[in-house]
């Protein structure tokens, strides 16, 4: 509690207090109206008293009030400006997020599996497995790359997921 109270601005320290204060003196009115109810004979004396307690709590409202709409456009704007600079770094989160997905996607590049693909091309075909690692998002990604390049050549790949230490395991299952 000590904490959230800590990161206030004085602005909404100053809504809080006004709330407060607008309970308070709603709080006496409420005591004044169901208050306890007096014999005829100090009547006009303790109408007398109870009247100024209404003006005074009447009085406490309206101060809490206009603090309130005072601190409330200072708020507002300190609300807005919290939110741009939250909507900033989540933008800048994001673009970074997808420069780190652009770098592990490009795990086989075109010059490889090019160089892959004239290789693949003299060589014999078989039968492979492709395993990659089951929560590995990169070995998965590269397993499906190196995939297309064996497909393309001409082999038949059989891809299984497992759990192993890391990584992808080709193994050559037989000749075709």
């Amino acid at each position: 509690m000590v904490s959230f109270l800590s990161s206030l601005s004085f602005w909404e320290s100053l809504e809080i207090v006004a709330s407060l204060i607008v309970l308070l003196g709603v709080s006496g009115e409420f005591y004044l109206l169901l208050g306890p109810v007096h014999s005829q004979t100090a009547c006009s004396q303790i109408e007398s008293r109870k009247r100024s307690r209404e003006i005074m709590f009447a009085a406490v409202v309206a101060l809490g009030v206009g603090l309130e709409l005072l601190a409330l456009p200072f708020s507002l704007h300190d609300t807005h400006v919290e939110a741009a600079r939250l909507t900033r770094q989540a933008e800048e989160l994001r673009k970074a997020n997808l420069e780190l997905q652009a770098q592990v996607a490009a795990r086989l590049s075109p010059s490889q599996r090019d160089k892959l693909l004239d290789l693949l091309a003299r060589a014999s075909k078989g039968r492979l497995s492709l395993v990659a690692e089951q929560h590995d998002i990169q070995a998965a990604i590269y397993r499906s790359q190196i995939n297309d390049v064996l497909a393309q050549s001409g082999y038949s790949v059989h891809l299984r997921n497992v759990v192993m230490d890391m990584g992808v395991l080709f193994r050559l299952i037989g000749q075709g």
